[in-house]
This record gives structure tokens, sequence and C-alpha cells, in this order.
């Protein structure tokens, strides 16, 4: 019990090291460990934007590769499509006022970010050095499916995985393919029985996976 407690005192004293080197140190430069984005945060250009998506990529599929969390999100404008923008418009404003002129080179450059995200998951090993893409379900998903329309047809949702629990294959439509339909299917691939998500009678197996 006196080891126990000796061995407490000890790590106490430790943080209590730390917390007055942090009080007796310098201010941290902030800019030392800022990245050089290419490209500004303007109306005519999404190079920024996708520079900085993919720094935030990279710090995800890095604390996947060493265990740090199973989880991570990562979202790109706000709920109005806000944040990103392009020629005048951002997202939802391209969508309603842009057109397709406007919104396809819009979403061509935002697309990048899962593109490049996929494929950091199949070429970085795990800690048992296993390709991160064979224990990762990558979803793709948007609060307004498709953005010219605002229905889930031809949204673009994707599903990229080598999980054991998911079929293979693509299928860009099925007789019952809706949003909630896609969920429940991975709520299926990852082992939970989509009836207790309350999806709307949703039961998954008619979207196609990539």
């Amino acid at each position: 019990e006196y080891a126990r407690v000796q061995s407490h005192v000890t790590a106490i004293e430790k943080i209590e090291s730390r917390i007055a080197d942090l009080a007796n140190a310098s201010a941290p430069d902030l800019n030392a460990c800022k990245p050089t984005l290419p490209g500004t945060y303007d109306d005519t250009t999404n190079a920024a934007m996708v520079a900085h998506a993919k720094l935030q990529a990279d710090i995800l599929v890095a604390a996947f590769k060493c265990d740090l969390t199973r989880v991570g999100v990562l979202q790109i404008g706000n709920h109005n499509g806000a944040g990103w923008t392009y020629k005048g418009f951002d997202g939802h404003s391209a969508a309603h006022s842009g057109g397709a002129s406007v919104w396809n080179p819009m979403m061509r450059d935002k697309f990048e970010v899962p593109a490049y995200f996929i494929k950091k998951l199949m070429d970085t090993a795990d800690s048992s050095g296993q390709p991160l893409i064979n224990s990762t379900a990558f979803v793709q998903v948007t609060c307004f499916g498709n953005g010219l329309s605002h229905a889930s047809t031809n949204a673009p949702f994707l599903l990229a995985t080598k999980m054991p629990g998911f079929k293979s294959g693509f299928s860009s439509k099925g007789t019952a393919s809706t949003s909630r339909d896609f969920h429940a299917e991975v709520a299926k691939g990852l082992g939970i029985d989509p009836k207790g998500l309350k999806l709307g009678g949703a039961t998954g197996g008619d979207v196609g996976l990539v």
C-alpha cells in the first residue's frame, strides 16, 4: 500500500513540474506549424480549401494508423454549404443560382478530397501492417443530396471499404435506394441491426457499394 501511495505522489509531482514549466515558458509561436496553402480563399479558386481539407484528411489517417481513434469526421462547409466559394457563389447559392456551370466545377474540386482520403486509406498500413481500407468504412454523405435538385436521386453518397461485412460492386440506383437505405446498409456492414436506427423502415440491401 505504501508503494502505491509513493507511486501516486511521484505522478502528482511530475504533473506539478510540467505545470510549473509551462507557466514559466515563453508563449508558443502559433505560426511555427502553420501550413503553407496554395491559392487563396477567394471567389475564383478552390485550391486553398482543397489543400486545407487534404491536410485534415492526413491528420485523421495518422490517427487511425496509430490507433488513437476508430472514428473520424471531416466536414467541408456548413449545413448551408457556406465556407466553400467559387466564382461568387457558396455551395448553397451555387445550387440555386449558379447552375451547372458553377456547381459542376465546384464539385469536381471538392471531390478531390474524398478521392485523396480513400487513396491514403489504401496506401497507409495500420498497426497490424494491413491497409487501413481493410478495417475502415469511408462514408461520404451530403446534407441536401444532389445539390442542384436538393433530392436524394443521384446524390453523391459514397461508401468505400474492404471490410468483410460489406458486399462489393456498384449500383447508382436500386428499387429502394434512398438515403435511409444507404445508412441502413452501412450499419449492416458494421454488424449493427438497422432496425434500431429509426430509419423509416429502411432495411438496406438495395444500395450498391464501391
